[in-house]
This record gives structure tokens, sequence and C-alpha cells, in this order.
């Protein structure tokens, strides 16, 4: 749009904006300490206003565009003073590199010395809008996490929704063209049921939303250059692998800590053998933690308080001895099961004089006793 002409035509005079009494001044021509005349003036402003109509003359049809928005109000004093404003400094706004140039520059842009110098060269400054070679590898490397972290993001939260909620943020894509193909394959069944109602019922609700979430999944892989996103994805990631390995060292503390207090106490894991016959001596092996010579060992049959009692520690312990060269000999007048007890505050001989020992017993560890007869062959050899 050509600017209207201060000039009112027949010689009038022009008007004197503060724009151009600034401009004056400052080319000397309107000194302060001058005195012009009227004519001289208006010649001056006449003169502006030729090189003005000028300029615009030959103004491109895209400049002509531009200013085709502007209303009437723009050729205020306000405006004017604007355009002839010399102190203002025009500054050349320069294009951030959108997705194209983060993918070419982080795919190829390493491997190719020569386009990364010649971009040095020609726009003085590195690809990526870097400032040196270092920010550019930099950019590159933290574009490619940002793409592969946004990728197991997506993958986690469309084909493992259920993990993904629980709090594992993060899965390496392994599976997924079966997982669209499951998700897509139960998305048309409840369309082809439920037609436009599969929205609003529950089980189409669980497949639509693993779509949505592999919609939004693309949407940010294809915005993964952006520094808020780089920074959301980092810290989650950092969170997610901060509680993954403090849950992962707080369980094997946990789990030594079991096992130190597991040793600490006394504890029959099993015996050898594992039968015995009625009225014939034999020795027992004890294998466990804890366990001494000296140590009283005892045993509690089955037919007896053991069969009804809820806990074997109530029960009385009979055919207590010590315990010597790691086990224990013993004769077993009845045919059983004996459930194997070990005294767990004493040991021999100050435990055979304690009026009350304490016994610890172990249902799991249990010896069979047997009559010799049941024996296979014995009455072949006792006839």
């Amino acid at each position: 749009m050509r600017r209207r002409s201060t000039n009112n035509g027949g010689g009038a005079h022009g008007v004197l904006t503060r724009s151009r009494k600034k401009l004056m001044e400052l080319q000397g021509y309107l000194a302060k300490e001058r005195v012009i005349d009227d004519v001289e003036l208006d010649e001056y402003i006449n003169r502006l206003d030729e090189k003005i109509d000028a300029m615009h003359d030959v103004m491109t049809w895209g400049d002509h565009d531009d200013d085709s928005g502007v209303t009437d109000d723009d050729d205020s004093d306000s405006d004017e003073d604007s355009d002839y404003n010399p102190n203002r400094s025009s500054k050349a706004t320069s294009s951030r590199p959108g997705f194209v140039s983060h993918v070419f520059w982080s795919s190829v842009g390493p491997g190719l010395v020569l386009p990364v110098l010649y971009h040095r060269w020609s726009y003085s400054s590195y690809p990526l809008s870097s400032s040196s070679v270092f920010s550019y590898l930099a950019k590159v490397f933290v574009n490619w996490a940002s793409v592969v972290l946004l990728v197991c993001l997506s993958f986690a939260g469309v084909c493992h929704t259920r993990q993904f909620l629980q709090g594992s943020l993060f899965k390496v894509p392994s599976e997924a063209q079966t997982c669209a193909f499951h998700i897509w394959h139960t998305l048309l069944n409840c369309v082809d049921k439920y037609g436009r109602e599969c929205y609003t019922t529950s089980d189409c609700q669980f497949p639509l939303g693993q779509v949505v979430g592999a919609l939004v999944g693309l949407a940010l892989v294809a915005r993964f250059y952006l520094r808020r996103v780089q920074i959301v994805l980092a810290a989650l990631f950092l969170v997610h692998h901060g509680l993954q390995q403090w849950t992962t060292h707080l369980s094997v503390i946990l789990d030594t800590a079991a096992t130190f207090h597991a040793r600490s106490i006394v504890h029959v894991a099993s015996i050898d053998p594992t039968f015995a016959y009625m009225n014939e001596p034999i020795h027992i092996l004890l294998d466990g933690h804890n366990l001494h010579e000296g140590m009283l060992v005892g045993w509690v049959p089955y037919w007896s308080c053991s069969r009804e009692a809820a806990v074997l520690s109530d029960c009385p312990v009979d055919l207590v001895a010590p315990m010597k060269h790691g086990g224990v000999t013993q004769t077993f007048p009845a045919v059983d099961e004996y459930t194997v007890c070990v005294d767990k505050s004493a040991t021999a001989p100050a435990a055979l004089s304690s009026p009350t020992p304490s016994f610890a017993c172990f249902p799991e560890v249990r010896l069979k006793v047997k009559h010799a007869q049941s024996n296979p062959g014995w009455s072949l050899h006792h006839q």
C-alpha cells in the first residue's frame, strides 16, 4: 500500500513530525542555533516525500501483500516515527532448525566433515544452530538418545500398559509388530461388534486408549528435538532408573540382612539318614546353621502331642542327647515319625542340668522309624 503523501498539493506546507524533525537535527539541517524559513522547510519535506514515493514504487508484490493488512491508522505520527527512526536497528530473524534438519544432521552429519564445514563457512555457525563442533556433537547425541527413549516410552505405554501404569516406563520394542497386530485386530473386532457405540463399551476402551497412546507417542517422536520434550524425557528416565536402582539395592540389602539374621539363629535343614529301625542304635547327622558340638538334640514323636499341638515347642521333647561328631546317636523305642529339636540356649553339660531347656523344633525335618520286619527280605534271613 502506498503511503499517503504529506504534500497537500498546491505548495501547501508539509507536516513536520517528531521523527522528521529528529532526522533533520541529526543531519545538521535543523540545528538548534539555525533558524530557517517555512519555504526551505517545505522544500526539504517535499524531497523526503519524493524519496519515500520512489521507494514504494519499486516494492515487490510480496512487500505489497505484507503491507496490505495495514489500516489507515498506520499513517499516524507514531508509525511514522517508527519508520523514520534512525536509531532503530534491523534484526534478521534466523529460522530454527525443524524436524527434517534435526534428522538429517543427526543421522549423516557426523560422518560428513565437508558439509559441516561448508555449513559453518556459509552460515557462520555449525549445523543445528551450534556454536562449536562439540556442542553440535552433543546435540546429535541428545537427539539420538531422545529418539530411543521416546520409542521405548511409547512401546511401554502402548504394548505393556498395565506394567506402564505400575511404574515400568521404558521397554525395549522387541515385539512391536506383534503388539501392533494385536491392538489393531482387537480394535477392528470391537468396531465390528459394537459399531459407533464401541467407545462407550468397557471392552473397547482399552484398545482405544492404546491407539490414542500410539498417536501421542508418534507426535512426541516427531518433536524429539524440542528442549521441553528432552528435559521431561530425561527427568522421567532419571527418576525411573533411580527408583529401579534404589529398589534393587534395597532388596539386596534386605535379602542380605535376612540371610545374616537367618544364619544367626539355630536352624536344622536336613538329617541323614531319614529313616531308622526300631530298637536299633543309629548315628544321625544334622545339617543346618549355628549347630555345634555339645548342643542338645531331642525328638518329638508324631503320634503324641505333636499331632494336636499348634506349636511343637509346647510338646515335651524325648530322647535328648548331646551332639557329637556332627550328629547324635540315638535308639528309638517305637515305630513313629520323630521331629528333630535342638536346644538353642545352652550346651552340654550345662544344658543337661538345666531344668527347663529351650528347644526349637523343625516340623519339616522328620525321621521315620520302621520295624525291622518291614525291611524287604527280612523273613528270608530269619527263618
